[in-house]
């Protein structure tokens, strides 16, 4: 495993693929973080805009970000993911506490051990752990293979 290999590209910190963070993060303002496959950090991410944490990402700490997470495929957050935008937990992906969002939480076949909240809309997909949900707006389940950013319209009643 790479020990500790971070670089700025842009607007945004990159973690390279199967790196070991043996603290946690604090990424500045105006500046976004990608987390490489199978990589690990131990501690938290404080972070002021978007988070990616890609397939295989471990988290010994909890997510915290004004704007957009990304929990990739088989990643893991073993405490709460806090966001005041959105937040996408993906196929596998487990968040270990609670799941606080500002806009919409979309889950496609993760897991979430504690209570999932939102001032927006929740959309479930896939086979899906859930234990408590609580939206401002509306919970949906979704249909099979709905990929991440894409939202249907709302079904039509048409008489036959």
């Amino acid at each position: 495993m790479a020990e500790e290999t971070l670089r700025l590209v842009l607007d945004t910190y990159v973690v390279g693929r199967f790196s070991r963070i043996r603290r946690g993060l604090k990424v500045p303002a105006g500046k976004h973080l990608i987390v490489g496959m199978g990589s690990r950090v131990t501690g938290s991410i404080l972070a002021q805009g978007d988070v990616v944490l890609a397939q295989d990402v471990h988290v010994a700490g909890s997510v915290r970000t004004a704007l957009d997470v990304v929990i990739g495929a088989r990643a893991r957050v073993e405490g709460d993911v806090v966001s005041a935008a959105n937040v996408y937990v993906l196929d596998g992906a487990r968040v270990g506490g609670r799941l606080e969002a500002g806009g919409l939480v979309r889950i496609v076949g993760g897991f979430v051990h504690g209570p999932v909240r939102t001032s927006g809309d929740i959309e479930v997909g896939g086979t899906a752990v859930l234990h408590e949900l609580r939206a401002g707006g509306r919970i949906r389940a979704l249909p099979d293979f709905a990929p991440v950013g894409a939202r249907e319209e709302d079904p039509k009643v048409t008489d036959s």
